[in-house]
């Protein structure tokens, strides 16, 4: 995916060239969050990672599944509410079960 972003930036987006000539990213450091509040003290976060919630595990399904997004330059919801939690999750588990 064509992505915007460089060594030593605020969107860091690191990589080796490919045989074609290309670079591919294979690392960097590029966790963006916006939050507001509203007048009434309404929270609103979006955020957004280069690659996933998995960087170290590439058998992971969120091994890079934010790198489409992140190239498109578009952001996720921040959940704070349980239920929006617990109906956007894959799976409920509790440490060591």
């Amino acid at each position: 995916l064509p992505v915007a972003g460089g060594p030593d930036t605020l969107r860091a987006i690191e990589g080796e060239p490919d045989a074609d000539g290309r670079l591919r990213a294979d690392g960097g450091d590029g966790l963006i969050v916006f939050v507001e509040w509203d007048a009434a003290g309404r929270l609103h976060s979006e955020s957004i990672h280069h690659f996933g919630a998995a960087m170290g595990r590439p058998e992971s399904p969120h091994h890079a599944d934010q790198a489409p997004l992140f190239a498109a330059e578009r952001t996720t919801p921040v959940l704070f509410d349980e239920a929006a939690l617990r109906a956007a999750g894959a799976r409920a588990y509790r440490p060591g079960e």
